[in-house]
């Protein structure tokens, strides 16, 4: 979602946006969290963006775990050759992988 609204910015420009993107998912989360279901948040975080968006989420049990298990965690997978039915089958088929907290 950040990525190609960012393509062409300015780079402080483009970081502001996907700093924003990363507080409001990290908030979304929390607020689902709260309010008694399951939190998905879905963003490609590299080493320090990693650590930098899992201090964002409040929800403890979701950071803890997150924290635990920071390399390839959740559900990976290469859609770029897919149709949506043969995704959504590999999504569905793997959601206890998908799993993180």
């Amino acid at each position: 979602m950040g990525e190609p609204a960012t393509r062409g910015a300015r780079p402080g420009r483009r970081a502001a946006r996907l700093s924003l993107l990363r507080r409001l998912s990290a908030a979304a989360a929390d607020a689902y969290a709260g309010a008694g279901f399951t939190a998905v948040v879905q963003d490609v975080l590299p080493g320090e963006d990693l650590t930098a968006c899992t201090g964002l989420i409040r929800t403890r049990h979701l950071d803890a775990e997150l924290r635990r298990r920071p390399q390839c965690i959740g559900l990976w997978l290469d859609t770029s050759r897919w149709t949506p039915e043969q995704a959504v089958a590999a999504i569905l088929a793997g959601a206890q992988r998908a799993r993180v907290a």
